[in-house]
C-alpha cells in the first residue's frame, strides 16, 4: 500500500488571527520540572532511508541518534514538517525511513529528542560556533569553523638586565670572528617556589638559568660552551592557589655581544649583556577559528578492556528521565473545512484520535508544518476548529500532537506553552517589541522560568547552538539571517510537578 508522505510541502501558511490573546499564569517556579533537549541534525540524500550518527551536521551537535528509551519523547521532522511515526524508525544510532517516497536531496532531517527531569541536570552540548541558519533548504556548511585549543596563559612576567663582564674564553692561535647565543634556559633541579606568608598572592621564585653560546673563530673553528650560570631569586605574581598545580616558569633571553678582546696566548675577553624575562604561565582552553579540512581518522581501539566503556558509550541523560505518552492526530485540509474530527484522520498514519487538551500536559497544532498560536483554534475533544480569517488550502498537512508526562506514581502533570511570534526583519536581535501582537502580548519569557524552548525560523526547528534567549531578547547566532518575512516562532513548554 502506498503511504502517502507530508513532506512534500515546503510552504508556509500565514494565518491571521480573528478574536482573543494568549495569556500566561502565574505559578510558582518551584514546581518546575526542567527538561533538556538534543537535536539530531542531517540532510537528505537521494533514495536514502537509512541514517547513523556519521550523517549528523557536527557543526549542530556531535551526540548521535540518541536511544528512544532513555528520552521522555522524539519527534522527527523532515523539511519543517512533523513526520507521523508510522514514517521512521528510530533506533540508538540508527534512523530509518519507512516511506515508499524518499525526501527531496538536501531537505532538512530533524529528530528532536526531549528528556524531562525532577532534576536541573541538563545534558546539553556546549557548542559556541555560529553555524549557517537552518531554513529548508540548507545551504552547504562554511569551511570556516571554530574550535577550542590549549595554549599558554602568561599569569606574570618580570623584565631584568644583566651584564656580563670579564668572561674569558680560550680560543687558540686562530683569531676571533663572531659570537651566536641560544636561548637561556633553567638547569635542572634549581627551581623552587616557596610561599610567602604575608603576601598571599605573590611567591618567592628561586633558580638558575644557563645560556649556550658558539664562537666562530677567523679559520671557521666553532667553539660552544656556556655563559656563566645566572641566579635569580625573586618574588612574582601568582593569584591563584597552587596546591595541586605548579605553574610552569619560561626564561626568555636575548644577549648582545658588548665587548671583544683577544689577548696573548689565545685568550678571549668578553664583555655580554643579558636582556630576560621571566613568565610564570599555565595551560588554558581558547576558542579560535580554523578551516575544517574534513580530515578522516580511523577508529582508536584500546589495548586493553577498559572498565568504563559502558559510561563513554552510553548516552548524556538523566537517570531520573519521566517517561511521556505522545500521540499525532493528522488531517488533510479540505479548501473549505474548518472542523475536524477523529473520523478525519488519515488512515495510513495510524489511529491517532484528538484528545481531550484536559488529560494530557500540553498539545501543539501544526499547519503546514508551522506551529500555530492558540488564539488560531478551538480545541476539545474529538473536535478541532480553525477560528482564523484564512483558512487552510486544499491538501496542505494538518496535526495534532499530544504529550502526556507522568510522575512516578502515574500522576499526569500539567503543563502549558506559550508561544512568541514574529516575521524576520534582517536583524539578529528580536525583542518584545517584535511581537506580532494578535498572536500574543507575553513577549520572550525568561528561559530560567521555563522547562525547556523550540525555535521554528520559516516552520524549520533550529538547533540550539544558533539562538541564544534571555527574558525579552531573542538573539539568532547565526551566519545566515531569516529571509524578512519569515515567519519566527519561539515556543516556551513549562511542565510542573
Amino acid at each position: 500500500m502506498h503511504i502517502p508522505d507530508l513532506y512534500r510541502c515546503n510552504s508556509y501558511i500565514e494565518i491571521e488571527l480573528s478574536q482573543g490573546v494568549n495569556t500566561v499564569k502565574k505559578v510558582d517556579f518551584s514546581s518546575l520540572v526542567y527538561a533538556s533537549v538534543y537535536q539530531y541534525n542531517t540532510l537528505a540524500h537521494r533514495d536514502k532511508i537509512i541514517y547513523t550518527d556519521n550523517d549528523e551536521l557536527k557543526i549542530y551537535g556531535n551526540r548521535g541518534i540518541l536511544d528512544p528509551n532513555s528520552v521522555s519523547y522524539y519527534n522527527l521532522y523532515i523539511n519543517g514538517v512533523l513526520q507521523p511515526k508510522t514514517n521512521y524508525q528510530v533506533q540508538k544510532g540508527l534512523l530509518t525511513l519507512t516511506t515508499e517516497d524518499t525526501p527531496l536531496e538536501g531537505s532538512t532531517i530533524v529528530l528532536s529528542f526531549v528528556m524531562f527531569t525532577g532534576k536541573k541536570n541538563l545534558c546539553l552540548n556546549p557548542d559556541f560556533m555560529k553555524c549557517p541558519m537552518i531554513q529548508n533548504q540548507i545551504p552547504p556548511p562554511s569551511e570556516l569553523g571554530k574550535a577550542f585549543i590549549m595554549v599558554p596563559k602568561v599569569l606574570s612576567q618580570y623584565k631584568d638586565r644583566i651584564c656580563l663582564r670579564d668572561f674569558t674564553v680560550h680560543i687558540g692561535p686562530h683569531g676571533f670572528s663572531n659570537i651566536s647565543f641560544k636561548s637561556g634556559f633553567i638547569v635542572d633541579s634549581t627551581l623552587q617556589i616557596e610561599e610567602i606568608p604575608s603576601r598571599p598572592k605573590f611567591r618567592r621564585v628561586g633558580f638558575s638559568f644557563r645560556i649556550p653560546y658558539e664562537i666562530v673563530t677567523d679559520d671557521n673553528t666553532t667553539i660552544e660552551g656556556y655563559l656563566p650560570d645566572i641566579n635569580r631569586d625573586i618574588i612574582m605574581y601568582m593569584p591563584r592557589d597552587f596546591d595541586e598545580f605548579t605553574p610552569h616558569i619560561v626564561v626568555e633571553t636575548n644577549s648582545k655581544l658588548l665587548y671583544a678582546d683577544v689577548e696573548t696566548k689565545g685568550r678571549l675577553n668578553l664583555i655580554i649583556g643579558v636582556f630576560i624575562i621571566i613568565k610564570s604561565v599555565e595551560r588554558v582552553t581558547v576558542q579560535v577559528p580554523y578551516f575544517n579540512l574534513r580530515w578522516k581518522y580511523t577508529l582508536c581501539i584500546d589495548f586493553l578492556d577498559y572498565i568504563c566503556e559502558k559510561f563513554k558509550e552510553g548516552d548524556c541523560h538523566p537517570r531520573d528521565v519521566l517517561k511521556a505518552e505522545h500521540s499525532l492526530f493528522n488531517a488533510y485540509s479540505e479548501g473549505d473545512k474548518r472542523t475536524f474530527t477523529n473520523a478525519d484522520q488519515i488512515p495510513a498514519y495510524g489511529s491517532g484520535s484528538i484528545l481531550d487538551p484536559v488529560d494530557v500536559s500540553y498539545y501543539n497544532l501544526y499547519i503546514n508544518g508551522v506551529l500555530q498560536p492558540k488564539t488560531n483554534y478551538v480545541l476539545e475533544e474529538n473536535f478541532l476548529e480553525i477560528i482564523t480569517m484564512d483558512i487552510p488550502l486544499d491538501g496542505v498537512p494538518i496535526t495534532l500532537e499530544f504529550v502526556k508526562v507522568k510522575d512516578r506514581g502515574g500522576k499526569v502533570l500539567k503543563g502549558e506553552t506559550h508561544l512568541y511570534n514574529a516575521y524576520g526583519h534582517g536583524h539578529e536581535t528580536y525583542t518584545d517589541f517584535d511581537e506580532i501582537m494578535v498572536y500574543g502580548q507575553n513577549g520572550i519569557l525568561d528561559p530560567k522560568e521555563t522547562s525547556f524552548q523550540h525555535l521554528f525560523v520559516n516552520g524549520v526547528l533550529q538547533p540550539e547552538v544558533n539562538y541564544t534567549v534571555e527574558k525579552g531578547i531573542l538573539r539568532l547566532a547565526t551566519e545566515d539571517l531569516p529571509l524578512r518575512g519569515s515567519p519566527i516562532s519561539l515556543q516556551f513548554v513549562s511542565l510542573y510537578k
